[in-house]
């Protein structure tokens, strides 16, 4: 993924493929079913290496080691500075796609700010079903 050549925190990814029976339960018997899945394993913060999955069946089914759980951004915390200004920040070492997110999608001194979905497609209906969104100022 050359998008990383842009990341400050300077994370890897690599994706692998997972093979893995997910089992399907019947009335008599119990018969297996053979699924791939994705595992996305990120290196970064002092080359610490997670693994997050994005099947929560594999999660639960799969014999798989080291999984760090479901894809997704934890919570991010508040940073004021002496100024008063707030910053919303990933946890830099424990959630590696936070700060991906963050190296990728802010600019430094830059901000974050969380939009409600409704309000937004309320005024602007072709977004609806964007899952996503990233703004670039005009100078």
């Amino acid at each position: 993924m050359k998008v990383t050549e842009y990341d400050y925190y300077k994370h890897k990814l690599a994706f692998e493929t997972k093979e893995w029976q997910r089992p399907i339960l019947g009335k008599k018997k119990q018969r297996w079913n053979q699924q791939f899945s994705e595992v996305l394993a990120i290196q970064h913060f002092k080359n610490k290496k997670d693994r997050f999955n994005f099947d929560p069946e594999f999660g639960l089914f799969s014999q798989e080691k080291n999984l760090n759980g479901l894809a997704g951004l934890l919570p991010w915390y508040i940073q004021e500075s002496e100024g008063g200004t707030k910053q919303h920040r990933p946890l830099v070492g424990h959630d590696p796609i936070g700060t991906l997110a963050q190296s990728l999608a802010r600019q430094r001194q830059a901000d974050f700010m969380a939009v409600s979905a409704q309000k937004l497609c309320e005024h602007f209906p072709k977004l609806e079903g964007c899952s996503y969104l990233l703004l670039q100022p005009i100078h």
